[in-house]
């Protein structure tokens, strides 16, 4: 399955690696929930690294 998140610009982040991780297990438990999913790794990569 394609999970359509953008790869972290920052490989070596534990805190992307995790996050990233999480929102994947949420598409696969519920792939209705992609988008929102691509809102929060968004948000999260622009609030971790800004």
């Amino acid at each position: 399955m394609e999970l359509d998140l953008a790869p972290t610009p920052y490989p070596g982040c534990m805190v992307c690696s995790g996050y990233q991780q999480a929102l994947a297990d949420l598409i696969r438990a519920d792939p209705s929930r992609a988008a929102d999913a691509r809102v929060l790794w968004t948000r999260h990569l622009a609030n971790e690294h800004a």
